[in-house]
């Protein structure tokens, strides 16, 4: 047109910079601007990010309060995008487990808080490539990414640890462009949650790793109705997240870090004590205190088994192999004859040879050189070359041999018997301060009434605000607090558990106000303990201090004396659950008429639908015709059944042909152990219902059976080798707490308190931890058939009152009541397996219980009517608050 092309391109280039600076910037990642997180433009952000219903999570609140591990993978999903203000490292977390555990369910919630979970939402597969991988990361920048099925992967252990190690670095990866410059990789700052059947730190099991991965075992939900509600929830209700002000979140994060340090000792340890702390902040700032002690409570399970596995690790392969030694010597006697017993038995041609692994003579063990495989083997040993050269190395030498072998042959009765001569014990060795570490560590010194979170501290937020804009908090002044309820807790005055399933959260501290003081801190007692129990004083001095913490430790060490002289001369080494373990193995070795154990149980049970709980609520109870409520719960529920419970030897046998319709032929089968499947709706206890197709152990079927209706689908499975295997068990901790019960003096209800931890840790969860309980012991059809006795004795009992209950939770039955009325046919005693008054209250009073992290004003009839298990709890503990401080007042 002639003009000059150049002028023509100069002026469209000043065209197209005006237009462009004329315009809003478009936002092409997630950042922060001071305390604002700032999202991209909805078009730009990757699928399902953003997206909402508009729903809050209030509803959420009880379910994941009452399962600590829900509580905390939710946190981790809150806390992510503060990792860089708060200039953190990226980390992993992991939800492992076997198929319908809840991995799932869990990696759902977490992501519904950023947008649609699925389908086509923000949860993507594994199955991606790396670079595919790292450009998700860089596209969403501050926000956590969720991956379902590690193993869709297809990934070796060693392309896993490395994609770690890329991914938590920030994803820094450097390119270079077609021209030979430098391109980097866009970076990421946040949370990778994943789900898979294999454990990361399973396949990985080196420090580094495990900083790096927070692994969550299933099961995360503890029913298969709570789970397929929350998934249900989480899929219709999501974009819930709102950002809080980075000084809040440092402020709860100060507060986690500081109930979770304990005894850390730095390094590995801090980091991952620092990555779970990031969880139980993001709980305390979604629902308060009931969510943070929830979520803490799992952090602290956690932190304590990787502590005990670090420290595993580092024990040398030969100490490993002396404990092995020391166990198996403890479990089975009879296979380490003395040396004259071993000689006589070779000798002797009429006299049958025993089966040895080995003999003794003080203070040699002599272990036969073909036994000690499978001696090792069993306490995790694959390679015992390893272990003897270490044993040989040691000072003083433990493995006595030849110069350029580990074995050695001797003499016994005429014959070259090829052994391991293994000196076991040194002077001084025996206390166990020696022992190494266990990587059993259920028990987590959590304290019925404890209350470790200080709402005070960090106020729950009233997240309202859209999410690219911080909500400013409101922190209410202490005047204007008002009676909270409680979520209940999970270990009543007899330290019992509120399920059977697990060892449940502490009880969270708002029974009351909704501030709750901070406890005054632990004083260090370690220098005072005496020298030849040092390490079980410690640990000993932990459980009491927490309780009563002006105790001296004169009066620590009484008490750790009478804990003693009551369970029979037990050492109280390591955790609860841990003591709890080494009484049945104590009592195993003492009685000969204890067979020794074998593996078995159930495969497959963890998948089934098995019925554990039974609580209810009567919608149709009349509470506005009555003037008072009360709560009555079991003495010691678990401990009472332990004595007479019959528990399956081996692994259990399917049967078929299943059908009862003779009470006598039923009864002949359900005293064997055992699971059924309900093949219609039964109901059960006043307005239970167990729904078909679930399954029950035996002692619930019976109980059914005997209430003239029971049908089952043809197909079970029974134990017909079983005993009580827990009789001498139950017998031992049962006398010690009746014993120390009747003691009026401190040391006595110090080892009292000691004594109740034990049991409720050791059959409330231990039985059937995945993630702590490695050994034998680990049978959750032991823990089902306990719970199912003790839960259908529950019902028995309350079958004969008048008038009924009209709610249960637990072992807590409620009761409405007119004036100077009492329960007829409740036996009030503080026998195990009797009943005692927990709660009482006015009807007519209103309750404020917490939600949300909020108080709400409601009643005992509101609840009632709502079918609410947990209100109606709740509602009680308010109620009864109310009666005990304001009436006797």
């Amino acid at each position: 047109m002639g003009h000059d092309d150049k002028t023509v391109a100069s002026a469209l280039a000043i065209i197209v910079r005006h237009q462009a600076a004329s315009k809003p910037q478009t936002v092409a990642a997630p950042f922060w601007d001071g305390d604002s997180l700032v999202l991209s433009d909805p078009d730009l952000m990757p699928p399902g990010y953003g997206d909402r219903t508009g729903a809050e999570l209030g509803e959420l609140f009880p379910i994941a309060a009452d399962n600590p591990k829900l509580a905390l993978i939710v946190g981790l999903s809150f806390g992510a995008p503060y990792i860089e203000p708060l200039q953190r490292q990226p980390f992993w977390c992991h939800i492992t487990g076997d198929p319908r555990q809840g991995k799932s369910t869990g990696l759902e919630t977490a992501a519904s808080l950023w947008g649609k979970p699925r389908p086509r939402g923000v949860i993507l597969p594994w199955n991606t490539t790396t670079n595919g991988l790292t450009a998700a990361l860089g596209e969403l920048s501050v926000l956590p990414v969720f991956l379902d099925d590690l193993h869709a992967a297809g990934m070796t252990p060693s392309q896993i640890r490395k994609l770690i190690f890329s991914t938590v670095e920030g994803n820094s990866r450097l390119r270079s462009t077609r021209g030979g410059r430098r391109k980097d990789s866009a970076p990421w700052y946040g949370v990778l949650f994943s789900t898979g059947n294999d454990s990361i730190l399973g396949m990985l099991p080196q420090p580094e790793v495990a900083a790096r991965v927070v692994e969550i075992a299933s099961p995360v939900v503890s029913t298969s109705q709570a789970s397929k509600w929350v998934k249900s929830w989480a899929r219709s209700n999501y974009g819930t997240f709102r950002s809080v002000p980075i000084v809040t979140m440092r402020a709860a994060v100060d507060q986690a870090e500081e109930l979770l340090r304990g005894e850390i000792d730095g390094g590995t340890e801090e980091t991952i004590m620092e990555n779970l702390a990031l969880g139980v902040a993001g709980a305390a700032i979604l629902g308060g205190a009931p969510l943070a002690e929830a979520a803490l409570y799992a952090a602290r399970e956690i932190l304590a088994a990787l502590k005990a596995e670090l420290k595993e690790a580092g024990v040398s392969a030969g100490e490993r192999l002396l404990e092995a030694l020391r166990q198996t010597l403890a479990a089975r006697p009879g296979a380490f004859p003395s040396r004259t017993e071993y000689e006589a038995a070779l000798t002797a041609s009429d006299r049958p040879m025993p089966t040895v692994e080995g003999f003794w003579e003080e203070p040699m063990v002599y272990v036969i050189t073909s036994k000690l495989a499978a001696i090792a083997a069993a306490y995790g040993l694959t390679d015992t070359r390893v272990g003897l050269r270490d044993l040989k190395q040691m000072s003083p030498p433990r493995l006595i041999s030849q110069a350029t072998q580990h074995r050695r042959q001797i003499r016994a009765a005429g014959r070259r018997v090829d052994v391991y001569a293994v000196l076991l014990e040194t002077d001084g060795e025996n206390s166990p301060e020696n022992v190494p570490p266990t990587s059993d560590t259920s028990d987590t010194s959590v304290i019925p009434g404890q209350t470790a979170w200080n709402p005070s501290l960090v106020p729950a937020q009233p997240v309202t605000s859209p999410v690219t804009r911080p909500v400013t908090p409101a922190v209410p002044a202490a005047s204007s607090q008002v009676n909270g309820g409680v979520t209940g807790p999970a270990l009543d005055s007899d330290g019992r558990v509120a399920t059977g399933a697990r060892s449940g959260p502490p009880a969270a501290g708002v029974t009351g106000s909704a501030v709750t003081r901070p406890r005054r801190p632990l004083r260090s007692v370690s220098n005072s303990a005496p020298e030849e129990d040092a390490e079980e004083w410690r640990q000993f001095s932990g459980l009491i201090l927490e309780q009563w913490p002006e105790a001296t430790p004169e009066e620590i060490l009484a008490a750790l004396r009478t804990f003693q002289t009551a369970t029979g001369g037990l050492r109280h080494i390591g955790t609860s659950a841990i003591a709890g373990q080494l009484l049945f193995h104590k009592l195993q070795a003492q009685h000969g008429s204890i067979p020794e154990l074998e593996r078995g149980g159930l495969p497959g049970l963890e998948e089934m639908n098995v019925a554990r709980i039974f609580n209810y609520v009567d919608t149709g109870a009349h509470v506005e015709r009555h003037g008072w409520v009360m709560g009555a719960d079991v003495n010691a529920q678990f401990l009472a059944v332990c004595r007479s419970i019959e528990l399956g030897t081996g692994e259990a046998e399917q049967v078929a042909g299943l059908r009862f319709t003779d009470l006598r032929e039923a009864k002949a089968h359900f005293k064997h152990p055992g699971y059924v499947q309900l093949a219609e709706d039964h109901a059960i206890g006043r307005a239970g219902v167990l729904e078909a197709g679930t399954w029950i152990a035996h002692p619930t079927a019976a109980y059914l059976a005997e209430r003239g209706h029971l049908v089952v689908e043809p197909v079970g499975y029974v134990w017909w080798e079983h005993r009580r295997w827990l009789q001498a068990w139950g017998k031992t901790v049962s006398t010690a707490r009746d014993v120390l019960a009747a003691r009026p003096d401190l040391p006595s209800r110090m080892a009292l308190h000691a004594v109740k931890l034990m049991y409720a840790a050791f059959l409330g969860g231990y039985l059937r931890s995945e993630q702590f309980n490695r050994g034998l012991t680990k049978r959750p059809d032991w823990s089902d058939q306990l719970l199912s006795l003790a839960r259908v004795n529950m019902l028995r009992a309350l079958d004969k009152c008048q008038p009924s209950a009209f709610a249960t939770h637990a072992d807590m039955a409620y009761f409405l009541l007119d004036d100077n009325q009492t329960v007829k046919g409740l036996t009030i005693s503080p026998q195990a397996g009797k009943w005692k008054v927990g709660k009482i209250g006015r009807t007519d009073r209103p309750a404020t219980i917490i939600r949300g992290g909020e108080p709400i004003r409601t009643t005992l009839a509101e609840q009632v009517a709502a079918g609410s298990v947990a209100g109606v709890r709740d509602v009680v503990s308010d109620l009864d608050h109310q009666h005990r401080g304001v009436d006797a007042a």
